[in-house]
Parts: structure tokens; C-alpha cells; sequence
């Protein structure tokens, strides 16, 4: 019997060809090569600054990208992240976790959870979504002045309208108001029409029994929410 070649795995009939393990890193390489070439083509820029480029005091976290904006043609021209700086709107926040709004066009920071009288919520805002044309807003918050009712301080979703400057609870129970548990990790649909998250509450919707941590999805425009 002839000796094999060591190298006969990476022949056929044509020449030599790859085996699925080499061939597979060399397109994870090219991969990474067409990835690199296209990030330094572009440019970046630091979107948890105030409205005039100043440097935020504080972390920020969690961001979230609008889509494509077709009047100025820019992908992601809508930011929203969540941060404790004191000085990305005025007046000045207390340091406590907020949610913000950047336009990465025109420079504007918009206060996202802000309450009823147009400051910053009472307690704790976080895990920023938002739509694709960047006008719906969906967070989770743990205030209790964002929206009109009575509120208990455990976390909520909450959806706010940037054009509209008005805040409404996403994660509504049966009797229309808070549920009975937590609300959390929100997502929020392309049209912003429809807001999911997480929960144990067993009043989201009707017949809900268990401890188990279901999806519920909320439709703001038919008011109605499934599991």
C-alpha cells in the first residue's frame, strides 16, 4: 500500500482544496478583515455628551440605536442610554440613573424619564430601546412620578413619545394600572407600536396563574397585551 501523504486531506480531483475546519477559520478571517476595512472607513463619536459636546461626569451605559433616518440619510441618528452624569440636560440631574435621548445630528439630549412636571423621575431609570425612527422610547423604571396613578417603587416599563413629550405605562395591568409585579427588560417593535418584557405579575392579562417569568407583548395603539 502506498505511504499517504500527510496533505491527502486536502486533496481532490481538481488540486488541493481545504478541509471544513481550515476553511472555515479563513472565512472567519476574511470576515474579520471586511469587518476591520469597513469600521476605519467610518468615524466615531461619543454620543453621552451634552447638548454642545461636553463631556458627561458620569458612566453611561446600555446604549440603544435608532434605524436609518432617510431626511439626513444617517444610520443611528437617534441614541438612547442610560447614565448617571449630572450635566447632560438642564437643569442638572442628582446623579441618580437616568434615561436620555441623543440627536447625533442636531446635538439635543432629551431628559427620557422624565416626570410629570418635566424633571428627572424619583428613583432609579434603565435599559433604554428604541424605535426605528427614533421616536418611541422604551424603559424600565422604578419611579413612581413618571406617569399619573398611584405606584408602589417596583420596576415598570414605561414608553416615552420624544415629539410628543409624553410618557405613558407600558407595562399596564388588567384593572389599568400598575400590575402586581415587576416589569422588566423591555424591547420595543420597528414601528414602536409594540413593547414586550419580562414579568411574574399575574394581572397582565386575564387567567395568568404561576411563578414562572413569561414574555408579555403590549400593543400601545389597540391597547391590549398577550403573553
Amino acid at each position: 500500500m502506498p505511504r499517504r501523504h500527510p496533505h491527502d486531506s486536502l486533496r481532490n480531483t481538481t488540486g488541493i482544496t481545504m478541509n471544513k475546519d481550515l476553511s472555515a477559520a479563513l472565512r472567519s478571517v476574511g470576515a474579520v478583515l471586511a469587518l476591520t476595512g469597513a469600521l476605519t472607513a467610518q468615524s466615531t463619536s461619543r454620543a453621552s455628551v451634552d447638548s454642545i459636546g461636553g463631556e458627561a461626569d458620569a458612566a453611561s451605559v446600555r446604549a440603544a440605536v435608532s434605524g436609518y433616518d432617510l431626511a439626513t440619510s444617517t444610520s443611528g441618528r437617534y441614541v438612547v442610554f442610560s447614565s448617571t452624569a449630572t450635566n447632560l440636560v438642564s437643569p442638572s440631574t442628582s446623579g441618580t440613573r437616568q434615561v436620555y435621548w441623543k440627536d447625533r445630528v442636531t446635538g439635543a439630549v432629551v431628559l427620557v424619564s422624565a416626570n410629570l412636571g418635566g424633571g428627572e423621575g424619583n428613583a432609579a431609570s434603565d435599559r433604554p430601546v428604541v424605535s426605528a425612527d427614533g421616536n418611541i422610547v422604551a424603559f424600565e423604571s422604578a419611579a413612581t412620578d413618571l406617569v399619573s396613578g398611584t405606584f408602589s417603587g417596583a420596576v415598570q416599563v414605561y414608553v416615552r413619545d420624544i415629539a410628543g413629550a409624553s410618557t405613558s405605562l407600558a407595562s399596564v395591568g388588567t384593572g389599568g394600572g400598575e400590575p402586581n409585579a415587576a416589569c422588566v427588560f423591555p424591547a420595543v417593535s420597528a414601528d414602536g407600536n409594540v413593547v414586550a418584557c419580562h414579568s411574574r405579575a399575574t394581572d397582565l392579562v386575564a387567567g395568568r396563574t404561576g411563578t414562572l417569568h413569561p414574555i408579555y407583548a403590549r400593543h400601545r395603539g389597540r391597547s391590549e397585551t398577550a403573553p
